[in-house]
């Protein structure tokens, strides 16, 4: 995987499910955000996800939404040090993210 798109670190950023993955209850999910491009981004989570799964979401900043998209999973980190567990990287399908959040 080649990275094309500068990654922004950001705080207070979190991504919910915005519809049902391997019979989780998506409504109460929040997966915190460690980094972002217009082109996907890197969360963390005790979940479990495979690559190559496809997923659809919204993506919030200080609990304002800013961005939907479909999204496959592609990659995947394991990190025995991380409290939040392993890290996982998406890429948007269907649309880039605006980022003026980041000015």
């Amino acid at each position: 995987m080649i990275r094309r798109e500068r990654r922004q670190p950001v705080t207070g950023a979190y991504f919910k499910l915005n519809d049902p993955y391997k019979n989780r209850d998506h409504k109460n999910l929040k997966y915190g955000i460690d980094n972002i491009s217009r082109g996907g981004l890197r969360f963390s989570s005790q979940d479990i996800f495979c690559i190559d799964d496809l997923i659809s979401i919204s993506v919030y900043i200080n609990d304002e939404e800013i961005h939907n998209a479909r999204c496959r999973i592609c990659y995947f980190e394991h990190d025995n040090t991380s409290r939040d567990g392993d890290f996982y990287g998406l890429s948007f399908i269907d649309k880039f993210m605006d980022m003026k959040f980041c000015n």
